[in-house]
């Protein structure tokens, strides 16, 4: 999924725009917005009321 952030030139995109992006295809993702809220390399956030955008952690935040 860090390669579809590299691919598209940005530091944050909507999380429904990660998860389908064409550069992951031909791979079924089965993670959710759950997941990526648990995991050290990303930080989800509300963006609006039903928006959620997620964006990769930095480095120095992934071993706080």
């Amino acid at each position: 999924m860090e390669a579809a952030f590299r691919a598209n030139g940005t530091e944050e995109m909507e999380v429904n725009q990660l998860l389908t992006h064409p550069m992951l295809f031909p791979f079924n993702l089965t993670v959710g917005t759950d997941d990526l809220r648990r995991s050290k390399c990303y930080v989800v956030h509300r963006q609006s009321i039903d928006m959620d955008v997620v964006a990769l952690r930095s480095p120095a935040l992934k071993n706080p």
